[in-house]
């Protein structure tokens, strides 16, 4: 989505003794305990890499993978797997440099890597479906819509995303779908944003409201 080189320095300041404590931590980490102290106001484009960082836990992993073996979703448990890997990859680099000295750079690195790998889990969450992938989606929406900047206009309920959350798993594989193809052709936000948009209204018939904000959501994701 935003290479970290955007990030500016004056924008971007973190608390590397807290982000850094641990994988467990990390993961749950909000970006005003990133900033404990500080005052700065971090870029959105971080933000958002902070907020999907925040989903990409073995907890949520696990519970769909759990989903996807019952199914007998292949695909899904591939993803899922590889995700598992490679977010236990990160955390080992994350604890190395828990107890060394991690620059900006360095941490804002952590986020983006672990940020990626809400791809996989939302592609999957969406094409298994149930109780536990909905409530995934939904805890993405909550902390996606709750950056100033990401656009959204008028407040966000938390009826609105729950309902849409657990709509969302009729016809969630085409959305899947859409999410790799943006993903692997580099589809830019704005394009990504108004390509779901659009099938989220027209197709899946959602609400204008609903689809402005799960199209906003799931273009942050697709490009992250």
């Amino acid at each position: 989505m935003f290479s970290a080189r955007i990030y500016r320095p004056a924008a971007v300041v973190v608390t590397a003794s807290v982000f850094l404590l641990g994988a467990g931590q990390a993961a749950s980490a909000t970006s005003t305990d990133l900033a404990a102290g500080q005052g700065e106001v971090h870029t959105t484009e971080y933000q958002v890499d902070l907020a999907l960082s925040k989903v990409v836990t073995e907890e949520n992993i696990t519970t769909l993978l759990e989903s996807a073996r019952d199914a007998g979703d292949a695909e899904s448990v591939r993803l899922l797997t590889e995700a598992r890997s490679a977010l236990g990859e990160v955390q080992s680099e994350q604890t190395a440099l828990a107890s060394g000295s991690a620059s900006d750079v360095d941490i804002i690195a952590i986020v983006k890597r672990i940020a990626k790998l809400a791809q996989p889990i939302v592609v999957a969450a969406l094409r298994v479906g149930g109780d536990g992938a909905a409530r995934i989606l939904e805890s993405i929406a909550k902390l996606v819509t709750s950056i100033p900047g990401i656009g959204l206009g008028g407040p966000i309920t938390d009826v609105v995303l729950k309902s849409v959350a657990t709509g969302l798993r009729v016809g969630g594989a085409v959305l899947a779908d859409i999410i790799e193809s943006i993903r692997i052709e580099g589809t830019p936000l704005v394009e990504a944003r108004a390509l779901l948009t659009q099938h989220l209204r027209t197709d899946a018939g959602l609400p204008q409201a609903a689809a402005d904000t799960w199209g906003a959501v799931l273009a942050q994701v697709a490009t992250a």
